[in-house]
């Protein structure tokens, strides 16, 4: 019974340190790309998936090596693993690069372009962004680059090009969101941001502000959703119109749920709701892809 319980503590921790929770949705991402050229479903879509998967989960893992004393001062991170020294930098460090070499050497079964581009998006994450962080407020943006690879990643280890405009496209779609994304958190969780002594938008801007910037770059994320019908990433005419709706929908939607005073500061369900959006795009493409 003993072993079992500390069998089921290093899996609890394992996942913890590695954000597999967080990892999974950025893995399903990388499916869209690989449907959307491939327009099959296979067995070498588990490529782009379980080496995203591996390298995500490594590269949040490595990060919170990078981050361990500011998680320490942060109370929505403090309880993490290595502030809580449940683990040594060294051991989790250690499997960090074994989860990011996992990774590699499952994107190099679809060809060195594939894993080259999980590598740079790995390298990107930990060595670009995350120093970012301790130097701008508006990290997010550039850092936004880490979450519209994935799609890529996919393409690739289906036999894409890299020079078709499409795939961009969709790369765009996925940019987009992840600011509002973050930002949305941030005016859930600022505070911790400013009690790390990290830079953080709330101390530039006020919390309408922030929240209007929030509400600009979802509706730019709907638009951009219309624009890749137009740009050829759907190829039935019923995917072309209910994408078309649906993101119209959605923008209309964060409008009034953003202006009306019952619900313009519930934070929380917006995040759920545009996560929801970004899930119900991706399956769409999903189907889309695989249905001729």
């Amino acid at each position: 019974m003993e072993k079992n319980k500390d069998e089921l503590s290093l899996i609890g921790l394992a996942i913890t340190l590695s954000k597999a929770r967080i990892a999974f949705p950025i893995a399903l991402s990388s499916i869209t790309g690989y449907l959307i050229e491939s327009h099959t479903i296979d067995w070498r879509l588990l490529i782009p998936f379980l080496g995203v998967f591996f390298m995500a989960c490594g590269s949040m893992a490595l990060n919170q090596v990078q981050e361990r004393h500011i998680d320490e001062r942060m109370s929505r991170t403090r309880n993490r693993p290595l502030p809580l020294k449940l683990l040594t930098p060294m051991q989790a460090g250690i499997f960090a690069f074994i989860l990011i070499l996992i990774g590699l050497g499952i994107l190099m079964i679809a060809g060195w372009l594939t894993a080259l581009m999980g590598l740079f998006t790995t390298i990107y994450y930990n060595f670009v962004y995350t120093p970012l962080k301790q130097k701008t407020a508006f990290a997010a943006v550039p850092g936004s680059v880490v979450g519209a690879l994935p799609p890529v990643i996919g393409w690739l280890a289906a036999g894409g090009s890299p020079a078709d405009y499409r795939i961009w496209m969709l790369a765009c779609f996925f940019f987009m969101g992840q600011i509002p994304h973050f930002w949305l958190l941030l005016l859930m969780t600022g505070k911790d941001y400013e009690e790390a002594g990290l830079p953080s938008l709330t101390k530039i801007f006020t919390e309408n502000q922030i929240r209007r910037l929030s509400l600009n770059w979802i509706v730019w994320t709907g638009l951009t959703a219309v624009f890749m019908s137009l740009f050829g990433l759907t190829t039935n005419l019923w995917a072309t119109w209910s994408l078309g709706i649906m993101s119209v929908l959605a923008i209309i939607g964060f409008i009034i749920l953003f202006n009306t005073d019952k619900f313009k500061s519930n934070y929380r369900m917006h995040f759920l709701l545009l996560n929801s959006f970004y899930m119900l795009v991706m399956i769409l493409l999903w189907v889309d892809g695989v249905v001729n």
